[in-house]
């Protein structure tokens, strides 16, 4: 019995090295430069005039799955962040922008502790379009550094039954290969955004990931690549009577033979007053993921239900995963939730313009 455990975990660690895919998010608007590195500096509809921008996503999944030597599941925990800002206090922009950003993330997986560590900086150029500077064409790039490991010792193997119980401390009697190396990964996009003032506004982008296809593999000796990843999105916002709006969203991406599509929309129900309130706006929609494979059939993954709320300049989101796909018996329909925090400020007009007095005060109120 424990040797077929051993074979397991020897094929599902193989799996991992060789047919291993990036990891996704439901709220996949809530970080731009995870999505596109053409969008670093290409800011929410609500906070085209501001300069700088932090987001932060924290996902958990598989919290009902068990193995087969422990009671308590052991959740995929995954948290990214990420800073990006605008420069564009130089005369010769006219119009145009610079972009600079970092991106973070940590994905810890399974039983052996299987954890990503990346760090990324991009550099966008955008492109104004129009004189009133509401249309913009962005192309940057991504370079990373990344580093994956293992911890070999929450294995269990063969040699650790003693013929009448499992002994842990036992030696292993395996040749393990370095538990952790490092990689350097470079990426490429585009996208093209237009808010022009309280009418239809779109973003749509692309984006080329991995295009240095980097070793995937802990073994020295042999090479697993990281194959390219191709990416697709959009996201609009339409104007609605009674202070709403449809914001419908959409998002493609595939990597060797396998790929996700998600879309849905989320309703915006702008709160009125906004001058006088903290919270200006709240958002509630829903999405629906399916995955599939170049040479099989496709099937559906799961139903996301979303939630967004403007509070300041705060963006507080959250969803949830109805998991409907072939792990369904072992997570019950019980999915991923996610919640993200973005945050946005306006640096260059502080320091450019004179803090005003108050009885020349005027509350404006914010494009939504």
């Amino acid at each position: 019995m424990y040797r077929n455990h051993a074979i397991v975990f020897l094929l599902v660690f193989s799996g991992i090295v060789v047919l291993g895919q990036d990891l996704h998010f439901s709220q996949y608007y809530a970080s731009p430069l995870h999505l596109n590195p053409g969008m670093t500096g290409v800011f929410d509809f609500d906070f085209k005039d501001k300069d700088i921008r932090a987001t932060s996503i924290f996902r958990q999944q598989w919290r009902t799955i068990k193995g087969p030597f422990y009671d308590e599941p052991k959740p995929f925990n995954t948290f990214i962040a990420s800073i990006d800002g605008l420069v564009k206090r130089h005369k010769s922009l006219d119009g145009n922008f610079i972009g600079l950003g970092m991106l973070l993330y940590q994905d810890n997986a399974g039983d052996l502790n299987y954890k990503t560590q990346y760090s990324a900086f991009s550099a966008s150029y955008g492109i104004s379009l129009n004189r009133e500077h509401t249309s913009y064409f962005t192309a940057g790039g991504m370079a990373a550094i990344g580093q994956n490991s293992v911890d070999f010792s929450k294995g269990f193997f063969d040699n650790q039954w003693t013929g009448t119980e499992f002994d842990p401390t036992a030696p292993t009697g395996e040749n393990f290969p370095q538990n952790n190396y490092t990689y350097y990964d470079y990426s490429f996009g585009m996208a093209l955004s237009s808010f022009p003032f309280k009418r239809n506004k779109h973003t749509v982008g692309v984006s080329m990931f991995h295009v240095n296809k980097p070793d995937q593999n802990f073994y020295s000796d042999n090479v697993s690549t990281l194959n390219m990843k191709y990416v697709a999105h959009y996201e609009g916002q339409y104007p609605l009577k009674h202070h709403r709006a449809l914001i419908p969203i959409g998002f493609f991406h595939t990597q060797a033979k396998v790929y996700e599509f998600s879309a849905g929309g989320l309703m915006k129900f702008v709160l009125q007053n906004q001058a006088h309130q903290d919270v200006k706006n709240l958002q509630f929609g829903l999405a629906y993921r399916i995955v599939g494979h170049y040479d099989r059939v496709t099937a559906s993954d799961a139903l996301v239900i979303l939630t967004r709320m403007r509070y300041r300049d705060f963006l507080f989101g959250f969803s949830y995963d109805s998991n409907f796909s072939g792990l369904t018996p072992a997570t019950r329909t019980v999915g991923a939730f996610e919640v993200s925090i973005v945050y946005y400020a306006d640096l260059y007009k502080r320091s450019r313009q004179p803090r005003r007095k108050p009885r020349d005060y005027e509350p404006v109120c914010p494009d939504e």
